[in-house]
């Protein structure tokens, strides 16, 4: 199933295992499945998009429902999915439905899927992608390492994001309420970019963090340990409700980044009528500790992977 780990590979937004008796409670919480060294992270209620083409286009979610179609999973069955990546190989998309296992399982043999066993649970390759099945409602597939890590996260955890102090600040940070679209990008190595090179190879080529100068500010002070955002739909049909958390390296930077983007803000009023302007008239920004959030309205074509414009 080549077309399965180019999808990972290349990307997303743009393309599980619960251990115990969790693997059968019917709302699985997949980020629990999500290694902990993950440095992109895209959780997509389908639910919500699945009969929004707007909001689809923004996933290109025909890569997923032509994954899901390769499962054997109608796309009407998937509540919710994640796909997660890290800087090594390792990457997973993770779905959670309403879908017979079994009948998962023998669509995969009859298409030539193979049937092994790795540290006592049952797996199904296709050259170099791998699927595990634990549970009703449940699939893990990605490269044999994501695979493996998602494994280990469900059952220990220590090894799923949830575990990681970055990852758990933002989080906190983000909207109170379940969004459309939400990602996370964990910088491993120091900077924003690292991670937004993860999200690029996992999740296609939406990243908020190259959007104007709001962006261009961010990545400049080169500082970010992680960020976050969620999407949603705006005020009218062009634009999207964006919430964005960025969480600095210590306070002093978040107050510093916090009073550049306030101090542009007040600025912008005296630019003339043009779309920038409103744009940077509609943000709020606001800081809790290390992290710096930013709410706004984006046009939805700012959004748009590079290829669908």
């Amino acid at each position: 199933m080549q077309k399965t780990r180019i999808l990972l590979a290349f990307g997303i937004c743009s393309i599980l295992l619960l251990g115990g008796n969790a693997c059968h409670r019917s709302e699985a919480r997949l980020l629990a499945f999500v290694p902990s060294d993950s440095a992109a992270i895209l959780i997509i209620d389908w639910t919500s998009i699945k009969n929004d083409d707007d909001m689809k286009s923004l996933i290109k979610a025909d890569g997923f429902e032509e994954q899901m179609r390769r499962f054997g999973i109608e796309s009407s069955a998937v509540k919710e999915l994640v796909v997660f990546g890290a800087s090594n190989s390792s990457a997973g998309l993770l779905l959670r439905g309403a879908f017979d296992r079994r009948k998962v399982a023998e669509h995969l043999k009859s298409n030539g899927w193979s049937e092994s066993s790795a540290d006592g649970r049952k797996l199904y390759s296709s050259a170099n992608d791998y699927i595990s099945l634990p549970a009703d409602g449940l699939l893990i597939a990605g490269t044999r390492e994501g695979v493996s890590a998602a494994l280990r996260a469900s059952n220990n955890s220590r090894e799923n994001i949830e575990s990681a102090a970055s990852f758990r600040k933002i989080k906190a940070a983000m909207t109170v309420g379940k969004s459309p679209i939400t990602a996370y990008l964990i910088a491993s190595e120091g900077t924003l970019d690292t991670a937004d090179a993860a999200l690029s190879l996992t999740a296609g080529a939406m990243s908020l963090f190259g959007y104007g100068e709001i962006g261009g500010i961010l990545r400049k002070l080169n500082i970010a340990a992680g960020a976050g955002f969620t999407i949603a739909h705006g005020s009218s049909s062009r634009n999207c409700a964006v919430n964005l958390c960025v969480l600095m390296r210590d306070e002093q930077t978040a107050s510093l980044a916090a009073g550049t983007l306030n101090l542009m803000k007040n600025l912008s009023a005296a630019l003339p009528n043009t779309g920038d302007k409103e744009n940077l008239q509609n943000f709020k920004v606001a800081r809790q500790e290390k992290v710096v959030s930013v709410k706004m309205e984006m046009p939805r074509d700012a959004l748009m992977p590079a290829d669908a414009h």
